[in-house]
């Protein structure tokens, strides 16, 4: 049993030294392995790029999550008193007792933002204005 055992081992090995030494088994050899070595750099990217998509796909859906929580917060203030309370005096221009409700015109709100734009934007500034003109034009044009 183990003389066979020993001559099959030999057989094997001058078989593999047959093929490996020849010109033709050495180039098969090569040929080979350079597949092998393709293969597993292929499989290598693409694993990379799988790992990178499970990643922007997990950043997703923390972002799904904070986005999912801030809306049922906003679910709850939206359903709350105070949340009804602050739209009736914004869209209805209502007020509490011994409140005074302010009704703006848009025309004068639109003038008064394009004025403070102008104003943050300018290179001059307010103080190299003279003072009686700043109440000139306030009580002229208003706001």
């Amino acid at each position: 049993m183990k003389f066979e055992r020993k001559r099959v081992e030999k057989d094997n090995i001058d078989i593999f030294q047959r093929i490996t030494g020849s010109k033709v088994g050495g180039s098969l050899l090569i040929i080979l392995s350079g597949i092998l070595i393709y293969n597993i750099a292929k499989s290598m990217i693409i694993t990379s790029e799988k790992v990178q998509i499970l990643s922007q796909a997990e950043k997703e859906v923390s972002n799904l999550r904070l986005d999912n929580l801030e809306n049922l917060l906003l679910i709850e203030y939206m359903t709350s008193d105070e949340y009804l309370e602050t739209e009736a005096r914004n869209r209805l221009n209502l007020s509490k007792k011994g409140e005074v409700a302010f009704v703006i015109p848009e025309e004068i709100l639109k003038k008064g933002l394009l004025q403070v734009e102008r104003i943050l934007n300018e290179d001059e500034r307010v103080s190299d204005i003279e003072n009686w003109r700043i109440w000139q034009d306030f009580f002229i044009v208003g706001i």
